[in-house]
Parts: C-alpha cells; sequence; structure tokens
C-alpha cells in the first residue's frame, strides 16, 4: 500500500524540530517528495554565528548577534566583539580588491576553524578545519555573509544505506536542499531522485533541517516547515528504486 503524508511543522509544538505519529507503522520504502521552506532565517544565526580564537594557549570566543550584515558594517561589529573580550587591540578591516578580511592584533592571535567551534569560518573566510597560523595577523579568504547556501533535511528515525553525506553520517540525512529563492520568500524543493528502501517499523518521525556547511541547526523564527513524504509498506509494491 502506498501513503502520502503532509507534514506541516505549524501542527506541532516545535516549528524548527517537529515530531509527527505514523498511521502506518511499517516503512518498506519511502521518498521525500518536496520540501516547502520559509527562508526566514537570518543570514547570521544560531547555525553560523560563533567565532572561536586562541591567544597563546588561552582560547575564546564570540557570538555574533543575529541579522543581515554587509562589508561595510561587518568589519565593525568584529571588530567591537573581539576588542570586547581581549585586550589584544584588535582592528578589523576589509580590502574590497581581494573581498576579504585582515584582522591585526598587537600579540600573536590565531582563527579556529569549524573543527574547534567556529561556525561563523565563511563570514571571516577562515578555513573549515584547522587553526591559522599564529601570527599578529589574519588575513582569510573571500568572505561569505550571505548564510547558508544548502540545508540538509535529517531525521533521527528515518535512514536508509542509499543516502550518506559524506563525513556527517551521524547525521541521518536523508535530503540535500539547495537555497535558489531570496531571503524572505517561500521556496518549494522537489525531490528528482529515488525511492529510499527503509524496511521496518516506523511509529513516528522527526525532522530538523541543519545548515549543511555547519551541520548547525536552523532557526525559522516562528516560520513553519512542509514535508510531503511517500511511503510503502509492503516490499511488493510496484515503486521502482533506481
Amino acid at each position: 500500500m502506498y501513503t502520502q503524508y503532509v507534514f506541516d511543522s505549524a501542527s506541532v509544538d516545535d516549528y524548527d524540530s517537529p515530531t509527527f505519529i505514523l498511521q502506518s507503522p511499517h516503512v518498506e520504502n519511502f521518498k521525500i517528495l518536496s520540501v516547502q521552506i520559509p527562508l526566514t532565517f537570518y543570514p547570521v544565526g544560531n547555525n553560523n554565528n560563533v567565532l572561536v580564537f586562541k591567544e597563546g594557549d588561552t582560547e575564546k570566543s564570540v557570538q555574533i548577534a543575529h541579522g543581515s550584515y554587509n562589508v561595510d558594517n561587518f568589519p565593525q561589529v568584529l571588530e567591537d566583539l573581539l576588542n570586547g573580550v581581549s585586550d589584544n587591540n584588535y582592528n578589523v578591516t576589509y580590502n574590497p580588491i581581494r573581498r576579504n578580511l585582515s584582522i591585526v592584533g598587537d600579540d600573536a592571535f590565531q582563527i579556529m576553524g569549524l573543527d574547534g567551534g567556529s561556525s561563523a569560518f565563511k563570514l571571516v573566510g577562515a578555513n573549515r578545519r584547522g587553526a591559522s597560523a599564529s601570527g599578529t595577523e589574519f588575513t582569510g579568504r573571500v568572505i561569505d555573509l550571505t548564510g547558508a547556501s544548502s540545508l540538509l533535511l535529517t531525521s533521527a528515525q528515518l535512514m536508509s544505506l542509499s543516502f550518506r553525506w559524506t563525513g556527517m553520517s551521524s547525521a541521518n540525512a536523508i535530503a540535500l536542499i539547495p537555497i535558489t529563492s531570496p531571503v524572505g520568500s517561500v521556496m518549494n524543493w522537489e525531490n528528482n531522485g529515488s525511492y529510499l528502501s527503509f524496511g521496518r517499523s516506523l511509529s513516528y518521525v522527526s525532522f530538523r533541517l541543519i545548515d549543511s556547511a555547519t551541520f548547525a541547526p536552523i532557526t525559522f523564527n516562528g516560520a513553519s516547515f512542509q514535508i510531503t513524504m511517500g511511503i510503502t509498506d509492503d516490499i511488493d509494491d510496484p515503486v521502482v528504486i533506481v
């Protein structure tokens, strides 16, 4: 038997991480048919706003306030935050030709990557992995203030050997969704892929959308998302797995 479910996070208490009860407890195959996502989350939010840096053996961090930034205001915001937790007299400037940041301090420091706790590595142009070289100046790559470029749809219950996100198998990712619409709009993504095999009982399912770059959850600021999913409960159901 084939069943199509429509899950709306507005129908449950948790808009960002909803859990739904299933009427058909056995799931042989499933497919996320479409996802409707409100682009109400900030370019800088919980998913990408922490910057960790080291001064000698001392690790410090700052949290960038949620919101939208540009190359005119972001350097000063970052400078104020750094100097708010350190006496290293940081100066932050933007190079419009190279489109990167320069962070200068009186004494040597390092900018940490995602593996060191910096989810804001794209905002400052730092490496995703590892720490920057120790020195009194950090000159990063081209900065990206646009926020998440794609989202992973994850579930603690649904999983399939047919779909694996490299380096993040523990996330139980079941779809990769590129963001193709502007901030403030509602984006509808349709899945052109195949059904995924599951083959077990499932009485409920939860979903979470996370930033594919930082693996941190997205907060929709009170807006809800919708998921349409097809399920077959019999191995002999006429669904082609390709």
